[in-house]
């Protein structure tokens, strides 16, 4: 009878097939574990990172709502990390092994079409010294500039280039940073908008003077700008260019200008200084006296300064900026014995006895800003190169284009990848800077792309004019632009979303092992990264869950069937019934 028991064993199996019962069982599964990598971790770190987590744990790439721990590779805490409410362990590349990172890109978010703006990139050099740090500037991908500067020793380094703008639009600029003989180590990126506007400029003489006629004539060859112009000649009398207000006392009229540069400012009546002050204050403007070795009782109380000495050397003497650089000649000086103590500084001559002699300064005033100039002389020598010209055109651009707009829009970052989240400021200059109490304003705000739009909500702070929200950015890659209207006025900035981003950042490993500690992980070196997966894995509790199991959904039911039909026929064949 072994032969029927098999034949029935088949049949039962074959029965079960057909049925298709369902097991109840619990298993374990495979923490799921987010890796992010800030913007200047090497990709191989990053890829020996996934790799070893692949063989414990499912590994995804970049955040994730369904993590149960987050590893970051690198020594900065990206904006998608700071949320995170997991357990976050960082894995810090080597600080031993040779390389550049860039702290700092500064470039003007501004600029006219074609003009040349100054950019600053800093460096962080570490474990290069006695090689050079090579740095290019691109504009759209294409390189418009290239430096070189050598490292002594493991410091920050500062690169000084410049770049022309191209045409109207938004440009992504890029800074490249490599050590010589190596390969690319570091790249930030930012965004400048560059516009087709010119910066209105109003040049104010209350009688002829040389130093205003000079900087007056170097500013109307720089297509940056529209200079108009009033010079009194005589009582009554003036001399005029473009739409000149008859008076400094009309503070709406001058309301029109970025900037008024004053030539001869001691010939000025006070009626004319309380109306450059109310100009800085309340449309937080900027104002240039052009000094020529005489001062008044209004300049003193505008500027801060109590007492001036006067100087004439016999032969030109140079003048700095703060970086040591040189930027004018001169052997007359007018300059303040005490500086204020906000003044910030353009231009300097050092003395030989050491002496540093302020020239050239600024000090704020209220919303606006007030620029001294003692280089009494230095018209003289316009001719030196990369002098006079260049030195005001450069100081008046800063000036003008930090003038507050009618609506001021700040983002916290313009250059976004996609889902990326970005605060956004705005300023209103009317409300904000107008005398009184009751001080309202209201504002739209929509993010326009060529094919779409959205509203953003903006709230209003407890400072009249003040105003907050956020953005999200598209999942469409591509320029956008966030327009805010109020009124008449309307100011909009470009927002570029793209997939990769890198912007400029320190090495913040203290704020890193900060971050990781306050949840419940810990941080290692690249040379330790073997402890990881058991890192993770203390932190971590493996999830059981119960799952509906039907074993006759696999194709290897068929296995044992087969098996108890060939038994049974081989059975039957032996003992004489097959």
């Amino acid at each position: 009878m072994t032969w029927s028991l098999l034949r029935v064993a088949a049949f039962v199996v074959a029965g079960l097939a057909v049925l298709d019962p369902s097991l109840m069982s619990s298993r374990h599964s495979r923490p799921l574990v987010s890796v992010v990598a800030d913007n200047h971790a090497g990709e191989r770190l990053v890829v020996d990172v996934e790799r070893l987590l692949s063989k414990r744990f499912t590994v995804v790439d970049g955040m994730s709502d369904a993590s149960s721990a987050t590893v970051l590779v690198g020594a900065t805490v990206p904006r998608e990390v700071a949320t995170a409410g997991v357990p976050s362990f960082a894995v810090l590349p080597n600080a031993t092994q040779p390389s550049a990172r860039i702290t700092l890109l500064d470039v003007p978010t501004v600029a006219p079409v074609n003009s040349r703006v100054p950019v600053d990139v800093q460096l962080s050099v570490v474990g290069a010294a006695g090689r050079n740090v090579e740095v290019d500037l691109s504009i759209d991908g294409a390189v418009v500039s290239h430096s070189s500067a050598p490292v002594r020793s493991d410091s920050s380094i500062v690169v000084l280039q410049s770049a022309v703008m191209p045409e109207q639009g938004a440009h992504i600029l890029q800074a490249t940073a490599r050590l010589t003989g190596s390969m690319v180590l570091d790249s930030a990126a930012t965004l400048v908008d560059v516009r087709s506007s010119r910066l209105p400029i109003l040049f104010f003489d209350a009688r002829p003077s040389w130093t205003s006629t000079f900087v007056r004539r170097a500013l109307e060859q720089d297509a940056r700008f529209t200079v108009t112009h009033r010079m009194l000649t005589s009582r009554g009398v003036s001399n005029t260019s473009g739409p000149a207000p008859a008076s400094l006392r009309d503070v709406e009229a001058l309301g029109d200008f970025a900037t008024i540069i004053i030539g001869a400012p001691d010939q000025l009546a006070e009626r004319d200084f309380a109306g450059l002050e109310a100009f800085m204050r309340r449309r937080g403007g900027r104002v240039v006296l052009l000094m020529e070795g005489r001062s008044s009782a209004s300049i003193d109380r505008l500027s801060g300064v109590q007492r001036w000495r006067v100087r004439q050397l016999a032969a030109p003497a140079p003048m700095t900026d703060a970086a040591g650089r040189g930027v004018l000649r001169g052997r007359e000086f007018y300059w303040p014995t005490a500086l204020p103590s906000d003044a910030t500084l353009h231009a300097l001559n050092v003395a030989q006895d050491s002496t540093r002699r302020a020239i050239i300064w600024s000090i704020p005033v209220g919303a606006g800003q007030l620029t001294m100039s003692g280089a009494v002389d230095a018209w003289h020598h316009r001719d030196d190169p990369g002098g006079f010209d260049a030195f005001w055109s450069s100081l008046v651009t800063g000036l003008a284009l930090a003038a507050p707009e009618p609506i001021d829009v700040k983002i916290s970052s313009r250059l976004l990848v996609p889902g990326d989240e970005a605060t956004v400021r705005v300023a209103m200059r009317e409300p904000l800077l107008a005398d009184g109490d009751i001080r309202q304003a209201r504002v739209t705000a929509m993010l326009v792309s060529p094919t779409d739009s959205a509203f953003v909500r903006l709230w209003p702070d407890r400072t009249p004019g003040l105003f907050s929200g956020r953005i999200v950015a598209p999942r469409d890659t591509g320029v956008y632009r966030l327009t805010v209207t109020s009124g008449a006025e309307r100011a909009d900035v470009p927002v570029v979303v793209r997939p990769t981003v890198r912007g400029a950042g320190e090495d913040q490993r203290p704020f890193v092992r900060a971050f990781v500690s306050s949840r419940n992980g810990a941080s290692i070196d690249e040379s330790d990264l073997s402890r990881l997966p058991d890192l993770i894995t203390a932190a971590v509790q493996p999830v059981s869950r119960v799952e509906s199991w039907h074993p006759m959904r696999s194709p290897w039911w068929i296995v044992p069937f087969a098996l108890l039909l060939g038994l049974e026929w081989w059975w039957r064949r032996r003992n004489g019934h097959a």
